[in-house]
């Protein structure tokens, strides 16, 4: 599936190329996370519900430098939304026509 990212923002184009927002899966009582707030940061457990992957790759991308973060305290880190989505389009492949 080829996606026209061309017609699109600057500040929208990582946030629809990784379809977060059609395809977020929030558990019931919680709001889908906004990626168009520009100042807005995740923790570990809202980034892998976005991702729809583990807390431990979560983890692991960040041990391997894939992902951007900020470690605020001992166990607390934060990972800035717009620097994440960013850092992940490196890694997408476009199909071949």
């Amino acid at each position: 599936m080829k996606q026209n990212l061309q017609n699109t923002s600057s500040k929208e184009q990582p946030a629809k190329a990784l379809g977060i927002l059609e395809n977020s899966k929030a558990p019931v009582g919680e709001q889908p996370v906004n990626p168009a707030d520009e100042n807005l940061f995740w923790n570990k457990s809202e980034l892998a519900r976005i991702v729809r992957r583990s807390k431990r790759t979560v983890e692991i991308w960040m041990r391997e430098g894939r992902i951007p973060f900020l470690r605020i305290g001992p166990r607390t880190v934060l990972f800035e939304k717009r620097a994440v989505l960013e850092a992940l389009l490196k890694f997408q492949v476009n199909a071949r026509p």
